[in-house]
């Protein structure tokens, strides 16, 4: 039902009452149209927000020098100011709305920092707002030691992060550091505010199987250091974990109960699986149980969803039950978006298992949208899948793939339309893949594919934007509907390793002797000539297909001068490489002007190799000049390898620098 505002009832009852007297009401009806004037003004007032701030340094509570306050509503940029003495206010803002307050320096005296809030309701014209202090620190670094508590070997191919952001968003991701790994002292550092608490994280599932290689302080598989403001420098101790030989999960049966409030079955319930293991099965009404049956392969983890459904005018939202395998043997059952009493507890393992699920009413859809399940890894194909509580409408361009290991390179003599200069070469990262979509199980469930192949060993992150429940017609933009992962490597990863493939190459910006590129993208010529550079020992992808390769350095040949130089390099072992850096190339010459643009990933421009957007190598540690036919340099290795079958394959190799 519709109320009257009580000056328009007021106005009305003097109007009618003025009439019934036959009074003059001249003035009344002045009266009138001045408040009806009045009310048209309030109707199209649209309420806003102003909100305030005070910027501080988290170490002394003062303001920094200097610090700029942009304001963004999704992806449009509302206000760029600078904070005055640390003080910033920002007006006109929409109400009820979720915004991004971002905090930079132009100095570097601060780390940026993402602030998420809304903007909340405003029913007056400009609600005022107070938000406080946004707190901002200067960043250190910190060296992370990860050492195998049995053998005190280091532990390569972690990736640590964390967050300088306050709050959730969409846009969270811009605001991880990520760590990199110092080959020679073999330590991670990773970048982090000084003075302001922050999570440092690293999975220990190295391979990305969903299996944890290693276990870390009572068996987590993964690391999780919480006080970081007294890091500096630590050393952390894992435990290796025996890997399973798994080749199919077991056939399990699952009986489920779906009830509703009175405890009767809903027979028109329907549950899904589709995993890795699982090709999108459904399961069958069993009338004589009043149960919902499905036989589903199960290794360790299996999701059953049930998808929104109603019944004779009741609603109900999506839900989901998640089965996990514990060390002991046992199983633990977690529930989502349900009404079950116990949100999780734990039963026997068996063939078959009996189930029961009372799902959430949706009272016509009228709650807010939810994320039942989101995927924590993508399949086989590299997709990704999130579990909603209501239908939805989502296209592909409400949805992300941003490779953030990946770039863009334009060269100054690509087209002379575009703003890069001749002798210049602009180098982008964060590349947007192009993703399809599709929505099943009555459009409650998403599932995003990427259109292209993914570079293996690249990182990716998967976000979710807005999206449109269909129900309301109103936007939502809920959290957890992102994912950061490791593509599944290509076919042609998968190829035959083949030891011939090895190549040494010194970065100096020739080949033989000879300039790789003699002039710049301006035609200016280029004056580098052969000289001793570090080299570098180049490997195939498909190395890490590998169970195990070793290269023993036996003689070095450089300027002709033979030397007997030893040195040892496991490269890989069990499966998981080591000392391997991973390095993006650029051909270019040594008197481009090379600028770069959130490129996360180190790049070489002086090898011989063709352009790639990932490259493995290790360090000699030999510095030589290239290859000719008057001067030999080169490095001959005693190598052996074992293949995943158990093949072995050893002998001798020499191999000239490029």
């Amino acid at each position: 039902m519709k109320y009257l505002t009580p000056p328009l009832v007021i106005s009305s009852v003097l109007f009618l009452a003025a009439c019934s007297d036959d009074a003059d009401n001249s003035a009344l009806v002045a009266a009138i149209e001045e408040q009806n004037q009045i009310l048209s003004e309030q109707e199209e007032q649209i309420n806003t927000v102003a909100i305030r701030g005070r910027v501080v340094d988290q170490y002394d509570d003062l303001p920094p020098d200097s610090a700029v306050v942009t304001v963004k509503v999704g992806e449009q940029t509302l206000t760029e100011t600078t904070a005055n003495a640390g003080f910033f206010e920002v007006t006109d803002l929409p109400a009820n709305s979720d915004i991004e307050i971002i905090i930079s320096s132009d100095s570097e005296e601060f780390m940026t920092r993402a602030f998420y809030y809304n903007t909340g309701y405003s029913n007056s014209g400009e609600a005022q707002k107070d938000f406080g202090s946004f707190a901002v620190s200067e960043s250190t670094e910190v060296t992370l030691t990860v050492l195998d508590d049995e053998t005190d070997e280091a532990i390569t191919g972690l990736l640590f992060s964390a967050s300088t952001a306050y709050g959730e968003g969409s846009t969270s991701y811009q605001y991880i550091q990520y760590s990199s790994y110092d080959e020679v002292n073999q330590y991670y550092t990773i970048s982090i505010p000084k003075y302001i608490s922050t999570t440092i994280e690293a999975s220990l599932d190295i391979n990305n199987d969903d299996i944890a290689d290693y276990t870390y302080y009572y068996g987590y598989d993964s690391i999780t250091l919480v006080s970081s403001t007294s890091l500096e420098s630590e050393i952390l101790y894992v435990s290796e974990v025996e890997q399973p030989d798994v080749t199919a999960g077991i056939a399990t049966e699952y009986r489920l109960s779906v009830v509703d409030e009175s405890g009767q079955p809903i027979p028109e319930a329907q549950i899904t699986v589709d995993d890795n293991l699982n090709d999108n099965i459904s399961s069958t009404y069993d009338a004589d149980t009043g149960q919902h049956v499905i036989i589903a392969q199960f290794y360790d983890y299996i999701n059953l969803q049930i998808a929104a459904f109603s019944v004779d005018g009741i609603y109900y939202e999506s839900s989901s039950i998640s089965i996990d395998e514990q060390s002991n043997g046992s199983l633990r059952v977690s529930f989502s978006n349900t009404n079950n009493d116990s949100y999780n507890y734990f039963i026997d393992n068996a063939e078959s298992i009996t189930l029961a699920v009372q799902p959430d009413e949706g009272y016509n859809y009228d709650n807010e949208l939810e994320v039942v399940f989101a995927a924590n890894e993508v399949d086989y194909d590299n997709q990704f899948t999130v579990f909603y509580s209501q239908p939805v409408t989502i296209t592909a361009d409400d949805v992300s793939l941003i490779d953030e290991d990946g770039f863009e390179v334009i060269k100054g003599d690509a087209d002379s339309n575009d703003f890069v200069l001749p002798g210049s070469t602009l180098i982008s990262g964060d590349i947007e893949v192009e993703v399809s979509v599709e929505l099943s199980l009555n459009n409650t469930r998403l599932m995003v594919t990427p259109v292209t192949e993914l570079t293996s060993g690249n990182q990716y992150y998967y976000s979710v934007g807005n999206i449109l429940v269909d129900s309301t017609g109103l936007e939502s933009d809920v959290s957890y509907d992102a994912l950061s992962f490791y593509p599944w490597a290509p076919a042609s990863v998968d190829a035959d390793f083949d030891i011939n493939d090895l190549y040494l190459d010194n970065n100096n910006y020739n080949t033989n002797g000879t300039l790789i590129k003699p002039q710049n993208t301006a035609g200016e010529d280029s004056t580098y000539s052969d000289r001793d550079s570090s080299v570098y020992l180049f490997l195939p992808d498909n190395v890490l297909k590998l169970q195990g390769l070793t290269l023993r350095q036996v003689q070095v040949i450089e300027d002709g001068e033979p030397r007997v130089d030893t040195n040892t390099f496991e490269i890989v072992e069990d499966g998981i490489g080591y000392n391997l850096n991973k390095y993006g190339l650029v051909s270019l010459a040594n008197n481009e002007d090379v600028t770069q643009d959130s490129v996360n990933r180190s790049l070489l421009y002086g090898t011989s190799l063709e352009d790639s957007q990932k490259a493995y190598f290790i360090n000699t540690y030999e510095s030589m000049s290239d290859d000719l036919d008057s001067s030999e340099n080169s490095i001959s290795f005693e190598y052996a390898y074992e293949t995943n079958n158990g093949e072995v394959f050893t002998g001798t190799i020499t191999l000239p620098v490029h």
